[in-house]
């Protein structure tokens, strides 16, 4: 807050990154924050969601942060607090957005608000992150700059993190250089286009884990994921066995049932990993 005060009474364009540890492990959160876990609605799995799962996730992720030995009240704390994180790092920002004002600086300053991922609370009956759920590849991407971009728009098309950085440096008036894979969402944000790319992708290489129970038999996993469809599998010839899952997007929205070894589906699966394959060799 003091770093933000000097830079505004200063007249000269300014750049301040503001870096939370929250909300991450070790959680705590001061009670005033903590949220009634009544309030928060997240689905937990049911014994056919499971079966039909990736071994990796039934095996692998399971030993590495599986919750379904949790009491209901220990995952109402879990999720509490969580929660709580959030809505303290909300608060921060929210002293942040007023000093702003104070300043007479909302209209001139761009504010972007990002995230690495996000964070399983039990949902399909893991903990953490290292899975391609909505909830963990799904990131806060929060833009606003009253004089260079729409108030309340949100943005439908699947866009990546690598779209961040050219798009900051285009509203800071920076020419971006060819050699920056992602591409300014401006366009997009503004309405100047309606369609983005065709898919987006996700990638972990999970030999390369800290964890023990991650590495064992294991690789580089990958997800492409379309406005309908998510298919993730192993991308990796050290493993044998793809096992891979498939959701429908629009008619499963909550990814629980895995349709990736239906017969009827394996069309789908092939194109969807001719995307991957062209994905992965830069083009």
């Amino acid at each position: 807050m003091e770093t933000l005060k000097e830079l505004a009474a200063k007249d000269e364009p300014f750049f301040l990154r503001v870096s939370f540890h929250a909300p991450h492990v070790p959680c705590r959160v001061p009670r005033e924050y903590f949220i009634d876990p009544g309030t928060i609605a997240l689905p937990l799995p049911s014994k056919e969601e499971l079966k039909s799962k990736p071994r990796f996730e039934r095996e692998n992720l399971h030993i590495y942060a599986g919750g379904l030995d949790l009491t209901k009240e220990q995952i109402g704390i879990c999720r509490g607090t969580y929660y709580g994180m959030v809505s303290l790092v909300d608060a921060q920002v929210g002293r942040l957005v007023e000093c702003l004002k104070k300043a007479g600086l909302m209209n001139n300053t761009i504010i972007a608000i990002n995230s690495d991922q996000g964070f399983q609370l039990g949902e399909h009956g893991l903990w953490k992150k290292r899975v391609f759920y909505e909830q963990n590849v799904c990131v806060p991407f929060i833009m606003s700059c009253p004089g260079l971009l729409p108030s309340g728009k949100v943005v439908d098309e699947p866009v990546e993190t690598i779209d961040f950085l050219p798009t900051l440096m285009e509203l800071s008036g920076i020419d971006v250089p060819n050699s920056i894979r992602g591409r300014s969402l401006t366009p997009l944000i503004r309405g100047e286009v309606k369609e983005w790319r065709p898919a987006c992708f996700s990638e972990i290489d999970h030999s390369y884990s800290m964890y023990e129970e991650l590495r064992g038999g294991t690789g580089r996993r990958v997800m492409v994921r379309t406005k309908e469809w998510k298919l993730i599998y192993f991308m990796d010839e050290r493993v044998k066995d793809k096992d891979g899952a498939l959701y429908n997007l629009k008619k499963d929205k909550d990814e629980k049932e895995n349709l990736y070894n239906k017969p009827q589906y394996k069309d789908i699966i092939r194109e969807l990993e001719k995307l991957a394959e062209k994905w992965d060799k830069g083009k």
